[in-house]
């Protein structure tokens, strides 16, 4: 489809980039800036796939250590994680994915964030949907995505295009299904292997409120049931959303999904 191909092209875009601006010298812009505003110093650029780079966009000195970065590639590192994304940052996140946004890593951990209090502490997802998956085929082994709110266009597009990382996780957030035209289809762009699925803290009562209204629950789980993953998973993680064991059991069994 369109969209694969102008992922592939970015990629494409990305590999051409390298060349004029090689890992080693990445390496050596971000070692500085964490050695001059984080106290943190890697004199072993080798040790930077071990490395969790983490960018608050709410904290004033990493914002100064972000402009300084400019265009520079972050380097491959394990995790990244971009923290508490305020709609005053969204156009510097827009930025970081970009220009900064690294060859490789692990895990992206997006808006990292404490618990929210109601609705106006989410992130609209659908703003940076399409930068996070352009990005999918980056990104190894894991998917974070903390405190958004989310559509089932959304949902389809994360599922599909991170159907190749084992860990697929949303933490609390609201999903809305309420666009009839648009079911959740979770299709595969890769190869599935997502063997563990969270949606820790998504059915609390501020946010979807599975205990009075576990629908949309039920239609993520139906979507999985009738998707190429479903035989994949082997957890899936339902911490925080203040329904019982014996109601979450009663949900995995009616959809056939393996739950620990």
């Amino acid at each position: 489809c369109k969209r694969d191909e102008q992922i592939l092209e970015a990629v494409k875009k990305r590999l051409e980039d390298t060349y004029n601006l090689p890992e080693s010298k990445c390496q050596e812009v971000l070692s500085a800036l964490l050695k001059k505003y984080k106290g943190e110093e890697i004199k072993e650029f080798e040790k930077f796939d071990l490395f969790t780079f983490r960018i608050d966009f709410n904290k004033e000195k990493d914002m100064i250590m972000f402009e300084e970065l400019g265009e520079s590639r972050v380097p491959t590192v394990h995790s990244l994680f971009l923290s508490h994304i305020k709609p005053e940052s969204y156009s510097k996140v827009s930025a970081f994915f970009e220009h900064n946004f690294p060859n490789k890593l692990n895990a992206l951990i997006f808006n990292f964030s404490s618990r929210p209090n109601d609705e106006s502490d989410l992130v609209d997802l659908s703003k940076f949907i399409e930068e996070i998956i352009f990005k999918s085929v980056l990104i190894v082994e894991e998917i974070q995505i903390w405190n958004c709110k989310i559509t089932a266009a959304d949902l389809n597009l994360l599922v599909t295009y991170f159907a190749h990382c084992k860990k697929f996780h949303i933490y609390w957030s609201k999903f809305d299904f309420s666009d009839e035209k648009t079911p959740l289809d979770f299709r595969m762009a890769f190869e599935p292997a997502i063997e563990e699925v969270s949606f820790e803290g998504c059915g609390a009562a501020v946010l979807n409120d599975w205990a009075n209204d576990d629908s949309s629950l039920n239609q993520i789980m139906k979507a999985f049931k009738n998707s190429e993953i479903k035989s994949h998973i082997k957890q899936v993680i339902l911490e925080d959303c203040d329904l019982e064991e014996d109601k979450i059991r009663e949900i995995m069994e009616t959809h056939d999904i393996k739950y620990a």
